[in-house]
């Protein structure tokens, strides 16, 4: 029988893939027939829309073509929680004892002004009468601190950075012009006492003390006004200052009124205006200034 296997040639797809036995060599050492296009990467354009920008060419930052300032936050009482809440208690206060000591409220005109001396002067201040006139004796201390806070950052805007917060600045502030009303009537009470009788000093106290309270309620939509709009700042503390002024100023007619009955009466008064007009509001305004500087830096 005839070898079959030897009359079978191969097929054309055999013979294509037939290879000698170094071809693996040939292949390794083979030049191909074209250069590659992207030898050792992409280029930065691919040639369509997309840019491919490499690593270490990438920009580590890019700065804008216009720079626009930050703003500084702007630092308020109004934003402060405990402030505020100093604020509110006050004002709740008030509002509960007027209810009893209405009658305080309705004489703040003739406390103010009238000199007539009456028999029952120390009677008719009652228990919820003091309450009433105390509380809004507090709440003009506060909006007094409150402005007083305002005032120093408009006067000394290139302070450094508050070491201590708005609130710490308040109650500072509050307890100062607290002692500063403390010790007006202890003053007017202490000239009252050399250099008159009970009967009138307690006549001009009840001015100093009405002038006092009043201020507060007068002042409380300034505040307001100046820490809702902080562009208000510069009327609304000349308003405030003013008012300061009006107050006094009724207070020192009461005295006039009072105590001023002859030509050597002068000397008196004029030792008064030194003594409880002028002085302790320098001391006290200064002593406000340097309890500012002293928070600003931290104790």
């Amino acid at each position: 029988m005839p070898n079959v296997q030897s009359h079978i040639s191969p097929s054309p797809e055999a013979q294509a893939v037939t290879l000698p036995a170094d071809s693996v060599d040939s292949l390794a050492t083979a030049v191909p027939g074209h250069e590659p296009r992207f030898a050792t990467s992409f280029p930065d354009s691919s040639g369509n829309s997309l840019t491919i920008v490499r690593p270490h060419c990438a920009p580590v930052m890019t700065e804008p073509q216009s720079t626009i300032t930050a703003t500084p936050r702007h630092i308020s009482p109004l934003s402060d929680n405990g402030s505020m809440l100093l604020v509110l208690a006050v004002i709740f206060i008030s509002t509960v004892s007027y209810r009893k000591g209405y009658k305080y409220v309705a004489d703040f005109f003739h406390n103010i002004t009238s000199v007539r001396e009456r028999t029952n002067l120390f009677e008719d201040h009652t228990v919820k009468e003091t309450q009433i006139m105390t509380a809004l004796t507090a709440n003009t201390c506060i909006f007094e601190a409150i402005l007083l806070y305002i005032a120093f950052g408009h006067f000394f805007p290139s302070a450094t950075p508050a070491a201590t917060p708005v609130t710490g600045f308040v109650f500072a502030l509050s307890a100062l012009t607290g002692l500063y009303h403390i010790a007006m009537l202890a003053l007017c009470w202490l000239l009252g006492f050399i250099f008159s009788d009970k009967a009138s000093t307690g006549l001009w106290l009840d001015g100093v003390k009405a002038s006092s309270s009043m201020l507060g309620v007068l002042l409380a939509p300034i505040t307001f006004a100046i820490l809702i709009f902080p562009s208000f700042t510069s009327t609304g503390l000349f308003l405030a200052i003013s008012l300061y002024f009006l107050a006094r100023l009724i207070v020192i007619y009461k005295a006039f009124r009072i105590f001023f009955n002859n030509l050597q009466s002068s000397l008196y008064f004029i030792l008064y205006l030194c003594s409880v007009e002028i002085v302790p509001v320098i001391l006290s305004l200064a002593g406000a200034m340097n309890l500012c500087r002293i928070l600003q830096v931290g104790l």
